[in-house]
């Protein structure tokens, strides 16, 4: 008797089956192609039980998808799905993924302190995308509050004065009006937090990258981790809940 086949077997199997190629299994399922490919060469734990649903209901696989999981015995929980599927030294690394992601993204949640890099100048990380979305889009952005003492606390921190580092937001801000004023299908709310910036946040659907500020670098030269959405994924729904504390109590300016 042939052995049954494992769900990374018929996942591939699946896909063939469907013509579909990973990257674009990738941008059907928000998951990323190298996680996809594990998943078929069975070195990764089987997803959670939802996400084994929904793949299979994706590709039509009438129930087989979700029969390999258990046969093969290594569905775990949600809770033990691996949410960080990569790293990168730095944003210019991952740079290239975001602006794909981006491109056909419905949801964008940005926590940064100046954004320059980001979204204020022409050749920033997600100029181009706000300006020209061709579909519609909810950008919640959460930056520093130039005027709070946390300003002054991270301008000391990276060797800025204070005037010249609050003038960055101030500049962000300014072109976010203009966007806003000239954007069309764009949901754009822009608030201002005072606490001293950890973390810097990038969500794009279910996909999140995530790096740090320090006394010692600024945001876009932290280590990035790329978290996967789980429903019991401790990391992205710990970060997800914190973007979402944040805004709750921030100052709205756009």
């Amino acid at each position: 008797m042939d052995r049954p086949s494992t769900f990374g077997e018929e996942l591939r199997r699946l896909r063939d089956r469907q013509g579909l190629s990973l990257r674009d299994l990738a941008k059907l399922t928000q998951h990323s192609r190298t996680i996809l490919s594990e998943w078929e060469r069975d070195r990764k734990p089987t997803p959670d039980r939802d996400t084994v649903q929904r793949l299979d209901t994706l590709l039509h696989g009438g129930g087989a998808l979700r029969a390999a999981a258990e046969i093969g015995g290594t569905a775990v929980t949600a809770a033990l799905v691996p949410e960080i599927s990569r790293h990168f030294a730095g944003q210019a690394r991952v740079a290239a993924e975001i602006r794909r992601r981006a491109a056909v993204g419905e949801e964008l949640d940005l926590l940064a302190v100046r954004g320059l890099g980001l979204i204020a100048l022409n050749d920033s990380l997600l100029r181009s995308w706000l300006d020209s979305r061709d579909k519609p889009l909810r950008a919640r952005i959460l930056l520093l509050d130039p005027d709070c003492d946390a300003a002054g606390q991270r301008a000391a921190e990276i060797g800025e004065s204070p005037a010249t580092f609050t003038a960055g937001i101030k500049y962000t801000l300014a072109r976010l009006e203009e966007v806003a004023a000239a954007a069309t299908g764009l949901d754009l709310e822009v608030r201002l937090y005072t606490r001293l910036p950890v973390w810097r946040i990038l969500r794009v659907d279910q996909l999140m990258w995530v790096g740090s500020f320090a006394a010692a670098w600024e945001g876009h030269e932290s280590t990035m981790h790329e978290l996967v959405y789980s429903e019991r994924g401790s990391l992205w729904q710990g970060f997800r809940r914190q973007i979402d504390d944040l805004f709750a109590h921030a100052r709205r300016v756009i």
